[in-house]
């Protein structure tokens, strides 16, 4: 089994640049199994998971992604955040990457 984890930012870009991140576009509508948060040292884990709506059991959707940033962000702990996803046989995992302030 090839993993391979592709920042979430690449599924928007591909909607405005045919042909840019087809590989990334194949992960959308698949079934998110795990969210995992990386990089916290402060800020609780659920602080993440408790104001965003991506859930596990949900499809990778573009707009739901695109949210999530918006809603991390606006908790205003971080000076950076990413969204990545890795492809599994059974669905994808999304890496919630944060920097704190």
């Amino acid at each position: 089994m090839t993993s391979r984890r592709l920042p979430l930012l690449i599924l928007l870009l591909a909607l405005a640049l045919p042909g840019a991140g087809q590989a990334a576009t194949t992960l959308l509508g698949q079934r998110i199994l795990d969210i995992k948060v990386q990089g916290i040292e402060k800020v609780e884990t659920e602080a993440i998971l408790d104001n965003i709506k991506l859930r596990v059991g949900d499809l990778l959707r573009t707009e739901a992604t695109a949210q999530a940033l918006k809603d991390i962000y606006r908790l205003r702990y971080f000076r950076d955040v990413k969204i990545e996803a890795e492809a599994t046989e059974e669905g994808v995992i999304v890496f919630i990457t944060v920097v704190e302030k």
